[in-house]
C-alpha cells in the first residue's frame, strides 16, 4: 500500500525532526547551564515550568524546592515586580516573534532580593498560531544592577555638585575663572568678565596677554609658577588696565590653585579675582590725610 508506506515515512520523518529539535535543544540547555545561566522550560497550556538545577543553585534552594507552577513561579517575584513581568509575558505571548525579555527581582534563601534577566522565546506553537511552549534563561545580574546603581548615584552626585559650582559661579561676588595650561580661559564667570569689560565668551579660548594685555607680563609668570611648582598662590596684589577702563589704573586682590586631573597631574588653574580699586583710593586718601595732619601738627609745634 503505496499511501500507507508514504504516512509511515511522512511520520518517521516527523519523528526523526522531533528528535533533532530535542537533540539541539538538550545541548543548549547543558551548554547555558554550564555557563551559569539558568534554563527553563514552560509548558504554556498546561501551566508546568521545568527549571534546570542551576536555577535552584541561584536561589540557594534544593532543585526540589521549586515548584514547578507558573504561578507559584511568579509568586516568588518581588511584588513590585509581579504586574509589569505579567503585563510583559502577555505581550511576548500575543506577538508574532514571541519574544520575552525582563529584569526583576527574585528573593533567594538569605532573604535578599537579587536582581535578574530572563529571556525566553515562543518555541511551539498550535495549528492555529497559540503559543504552547516556551523556553528561555535566566541570568543573575546582581552585581551588574548595583553597578549601575552605583553609576546613576555617582552621576546624581555630579550633577548636584555641577548645579553648586554654577550657582556660586552665578552669585559670587568676586571673579572666578579656570585656565588650561596653556594659560587660555577655560570658564569664566559674569563678575570676572564685567572686571575686564569683555563678555565671558570673548574670553574662552583666549590666553590672558589676548584679553588683559597690561597684566600679561607679570600675571603669565605667577601662573607658570603654580602649574610648575604644583603649589598655590595667595594674596597676590596687582594693577593695571582693562578694556573696561582704559587709562584708569586699577587693582586687584588674586589667588591662585592648581588644578588637577584624577591621576594627580596639575592641568590648569583655578583662580579667585577681587577688586580692591575703591579700598586702595580709600586707603590712599587715609593717608594723605595722616601726613596733612602729621605736617599740620610739626608746624604749630614749630611754633
Amino acid at each position: 500500500d503505496v499511501s500507507e508506506r508514504q504516512r509511515q515515512e511522512a511520520d518517521l520523518r516527523a519523528a526523526e525532526a522531533t528528535a533533532a529539535r530535542f537533540q539541539g535543544e538538550l545541548r543548549w540547555k547543558e551548554a547555558m547551564d554550564a555557563a551559569g545561566h539558568g534554563v527553563w522550560d514552560w509548558d504554556i497550556r498546561g501551566g508546568r515550568v521545568e527549571f534546570s538545577p542551576t536555577i535552584a543553585r541561584l536561589l540557594g534552594l534544593d532543585p526540589g524546592e521549586l515548584d514547578p507552577d507558573q504561578d507559584a513561579w511568579l509568586r516568588r517575584q518581588h511584588p513590585d515586580d509581579r504586574e509589569r513581568i505579567a503585563a510583559q509575558l502577555q505581550a511576548a505571548l500575543a506577538s508574532d516573534q514571541g519574544h520575552y525579555e525582563v529584569r526583576h527581582r527574585v528573593r533567594h534563601r538569605d532573604g535578599r532580593w537579587r536582581w535578574f534577566l530572563t529571556r525566553g522565546l515562543v518555541s511551539e506553537r498550535g495549528p492555529d498560531g497559540a503559543p504552547w511552549r516556551m523556553i528561555g534563561t535566566l541570568t543573575d545580574i546582581t552585581a551588574w544592577q548595583e553597578a549601575e546603581a552605583r553609576l546613576h548615584d555617582s552621576e546624581e552626585q555630579a550633577r548636584r555638585q555641577w548645579l553648586e559650582l554654577e550657582a556660586i559661579y552665578t552669585t559670587a561676588p568676586v571673579g572666578l575663572f579656570v585656565l588650561d595650561r596653556e594659560l587660555r580661559f577655560q570658564r569664566l564667570n559674569d563678575r570676572l568678565a564685567q572686571m575686564n569689560g569683555l563678555p565671558v565668551a570673548a574670553h574662552l579660548g583666549q590666553r590672558v596677554r589676548e584679553v588683559v594685555p597690561d597684566l600679561a607680563d607679570v600675571a603669565e609668570p605667577l601662573f607658570q609658577g603654580v602649574i610648575d611648582r604644583d603649589e598655590p598662590l595667595l594674596n597676590i596684589q596687582l594693577s593695571g588696565e582693562t578694556p573696561a577702563q582704559p587709562g584708569v589704573r586699577r587693582h586687584w586682590r588674586e589667588h591662585y590653585y592648581p588644578m588637577k586631573d584624577e591621576s594627580g597631574q596639575v592641568v590648569g588653574i583655578n583662580g579667585v579675582v577681587e577688586e580692591i580699586t575703591e579700598s586702595k583710593r580709600i586707603e590712599a586718601e587715609i593717608r594723605a590725610l595722616n601726613t596733612d595732619l602729621e605736617a599740620k601738627v610739626a608746624a604749630r609745634t614749630a611754633e
